[in-house]
């Protein structure tokens, strides 16, 4: 006869017949508490700028001792470093390439470029961009060492997605640069125009890298013929 925590084929009890909670591993309360404590330091830093993110302060939001915190960050720059790879990582690892690439090419042109621009226009960013600006923040170098990493990751991912249209990796990579440069303008200009005035132009950009896709295109196949 099983008792009343038998792991039948019915749900594990507990001695009130209530279901039992699934204790999670260590794994996985160290890897929630890790993005508890990136996630107060982002919220600080876009409420009050990165000078304001401490440790005892990003610790007292995440709900966990500084002690805790040193455990997963040894200082406050390696915090810093870990919310600057985290607004690298929103950058490309949150896109479904392989369903995006199925798309038309309109398509997914506006699903990058809207992708980026809500990524631009986050206080994630805009925090790491005023610490990555002010070498007393200490994330410079890592800044300027991720920038190029991260860089590499994002020329992966347009061509996936753009492996079809016949344009080099040259050419894609400059037009990729004109897109993200362009997205951080407006980005940026959101601040004083809650987002106005990408709402206005959203389309006409679209269109005109659209076209400019499409020339390229053109030009590689009459030099191929």
């Amino acid at each position: 006869m099983s008792g009343p925590l038998s792991t039948g084929s019915a749900a594990v009890k507990t001695r009130r017949g209530e279901p039992a909670v699934a204790r999670r591993s260590q794994k996985e309360r160290s890897a929630t508490t890790r993005a508890a404590l990136i996630g107060a330091a982002v919220a600080i830093i876009g409420e009050l700028g990165w000078k304001a993110a401490t440790t005892r302060l990003v610790a007292a939001r995440a709900g966990v001792t500084r002690g805790a915190l040193q455990h997963y960050f040894v200082s406050r720059e390696d915090l810093l470093k870990a919310v600057a790879a985290e607004m690298f990582d929103s950058l490309h690892s949150r896109l479904d390439t392989a369903a995006l690439a199925r798309s038309p090419v309109k398509e997914r042109l506006r699903v990058l470029m809207q992708h980026y621009y809500d990524v631009y226009s986050s206080p994630l960013f805009h925090g790491v961009l005023a610490a990555s600006l002010d070498p007393d923040s200490g994330v410079e170098q890592y800044m300027r060492t991720g920038i190029i990493e991260h860089q590499a990751m994002i020329d992966r991912t347009w061509h996936d997605l753009f492996s079809d249209s016949a344009l080099s990796a040259n050419d894609l990579r400059t037009i990729r640069r004109i897109v993200m440069s362009g997205l951080r303008g407006y980005a940026v200009q959101a601040v004083w125009s809650n987002h106005a005035v990408w709402k206005q132009d959203r389309d006409l950009f679209c269109q005109m890298i659209e076209a400019q896709l499409e020339k390229v295109q053109a030009k590689g196949r009459s030099a191929t013929r």
